[in-house]
């Protein structure tokens, strides 16, 4: 199983942010190879920012599986991109 590590650096709550952050909730609980979804307001840590380099919000570092990428704004469509297979619930009578 493919394993999936994000790291989502967004700007106080700006509009971009909250969507950004809203779609990668919704997607992690569709697909259970997220396995880690760190959120870094640069607002509040602007030193981790710097020190990856980031240069605009929301950005969306994608850390596992490798190669290790970047996506700068919109977030959406994700799952193509990494190939995530749907959660399947195996509860009965769901």
């Amino acid at each position: 199983m493919r394993r999936v590590r994000l790291q989502l650096f967004i700007c106080g709550q700006m509009q971009s942010s909250i969507e950004a952050l809203s779609y990668l909730k919704k997607l992690r609980q569709t697909y259970f190879q997220i396995e880690e979804l760190e959120v870094v307001d640069i607002l509040e840590n602007w030193e981790e920012a710097e020190r990856v380099g980031i240069v605009a919000t929301p950005t969306l570092m994608i850390l596992d599986p490798p190669p290790a990428r970047r996506i700068i704004g919109c977030v959406e469509g994700l799952e193509d991109l990494l190939g995530l297979d749907r959660a399947v619930d195996l509860r009965p009578g769901l």
